[in-house]
């Protein structure tokens, strides 16, 4: 086993209720980790519905062992965890001065949500086991579908769109039909259930 260590990128979906953590390599990574580090600092974190959450920790670096471990405990069932061996290429996430919260949340989504950090790093470890449980999954999904579950799935679906986007907001201008008061970055400061905590800066 190599001396490697790793920092941990956690990725949160509130769509999804799952929590993805990405395995970076710390060595020769450390100026790109800080980079990016720098930026998500920046960001006051809430948890909207539509766009995920990301948190960095290089404070507290795990062995190229426990990573590989992590990757193949099987707990979420979308995705498993991730490990990059390869190179981070630096990340701009184009914030600007007067950027509200919101936009800056957006910016992280668009550039590295569901998983797009590998659109920024190569050297990804392939893991059979994961491979194989999602494999299995699936097929024991489609053996199990029958016409009725079918039609339940699909009315759910459609009442779950519909709603969705009063869902998302539950603002005052919002439940009486008017302009969001959350549109485009209005400021969540007081009131706001599911505002995520400060990132921790020691333990």
């Amino acid at each position: 086993m190599s001396e490697f260590q790793y920092a941990i990128l956690c990725e949160t979906s509130a769509e999804e209720m799952e929590s993805w953590y990405y395995f970076i390599r710390y060595e020769e990574n450390e100026d790109a980790l800080e980079t990016l580090k720098r930026q998500l600092d920046e960001v006051r974190w809430h948890l909207y519905k539509h766009y995920n959450t990301f948190d960095l920790d290089m404070d507290h670096l795990v062995s190229e062992q426990t990573a590989r471990e992590m990757c193949k405990v099987d707990v979420n069932p979308s995705a498993f965890h991730r490990k990059f061996d390869g190179t981070l290429r630096e990340i701009d996430l184009g914030f600007e001065a007067g950027d509200k919260n919101k936009k800056r949340i957006r910016r992280c989504f668009y550039i590295l949500g569901n998983g797009k950090i590998d659109e920024w790093i190569d050297g990804e470890e392939e893991f059979e086991e994961s491979a194989t449980s999602t494999d299995s999954e699936e097929s024991e999904s489609d053996s199990g579908t029958d016409s009725s579950s079918d039609s339940s799935e699909s009315e759910y679906s459609d009442s779950e769109e519909s709603g969705s986007e009063a869902e998302e907001c539950d603002c005052e201008g919002c439940a009486e039909g008017k302009e969001c008061e959350r549109e485009d970055g209005a400021d969540e400061e007081d009131g706001m259930e599911g505002r995520l905590p400060p990132a921790s800066t020691g333990k």
